[in-house]
């Protein structure tokens, strides 16, 4: 288990927008990572909803 400021391996992963998005590729800034392949769309959708709500938090600012 990681914890808040670990370094993670690298990592190639697909996202919406990139099907080879490598994950180096945000060095130096503070990266949240979800994996909720196995949690549920009740659950995926709460989470983006939150994550949504306080879009502020993730503004690069």
């Amino acid at each position: 288990m990681w914890l808040p400021g670990d370094p993670i391996p690298e990592f190639v992963a697909s996202t919406a927008q990139n099907p080879r998005y490598t994950f180096y590729t945000t060095g130096g800034r503070y990266v949240v990572l979800s994996f909720l392949g196995s949690a549920g769309i009740a659950a995926v959708r709460e989470v983006v909803g939150y994550v949504e709500r306080r879009r502020v938090l993730f503004d690069d600012e």
